[in-house]
C-alpha cells in the first residue's frame, strides 16, 4: 500500500482506529511485560542476597554434631 501524504498514512485507509488501537495495546502490553520482568528480577535478586546473608550467618555459628555409632547387621545378627 502506497500513501500520497502523510495524513493519508495515519488514516490508513479508513482503518485507523483498528490499526492504531492494536499497535497502542500491543506497545502496552509489551511495556507492562517490561517492568514485570524487571521487578520480578529485582525481588529475586533481593530474595537470592538475603539467603545467601543468611547462610554466610548460619555457616559462622558454631554447631553441634551428634554422631550415632553405625550399626553392623553382621554383629546385630551374632548377638540375638
Amino acid at each position: 500500500m502506497q500513501f500520497n501524504d502523510l495524513s493519508s498514512f495515519f488514516s490508513m485507509g479508513g482503518y485507523a482506529l483498528y490499526v492504531w488501537l492494536s499497535f497502542g495495546v500491543t506497545l502496552l502490553a509489551l511495556l507492562l511485560l517490561l517492568l514485570e520482568s524487571y521487578h520480578t528480577k529485582k525481588a529475586l535478586l533481593a530474595k537470592a542476597r538475603q539467603l545467601v546473608k543468611q547462610d554466610t550467618a548460619q555457616s559462622r555459628k558454631p554447631r553441634s554434631v551428634t554422631i550415632k555409632p553405625a550399626i553392623n547387621p553382621a554383629a546385630q545378627g551374632e548377638q540375638s
